[in-house]
């Protein structure tokens, strides 16, 4: 599992509240509670999520 979460092949889920969850999933699977995102959306959350991670560092 390390090495898989090293190369990026495996990842934490985010909860809605966006915290990691304990669960990790390999990022070509699918399932019922995963949703697929463009790199773009993708991309809007990371930035919304740093903004609140350095706000709460304020």
């Amino acid at each position: 599992m390390l090495l898989d979460i090293g190369l990026g092949l495996e990842v934490y889920k985010v909860g809605e509240n966006g915290q990691p969850c304990p669960e990790a999933v390999y990022i070509f699977e699918n399932g019922d509670d995963m949703k697929p995102i463009s790199v773009e959306v993708q991309a809007k959350l990371q930035d919304e999520w740093t903004k609140a991670a350095l706000q709460e560092l304020e």
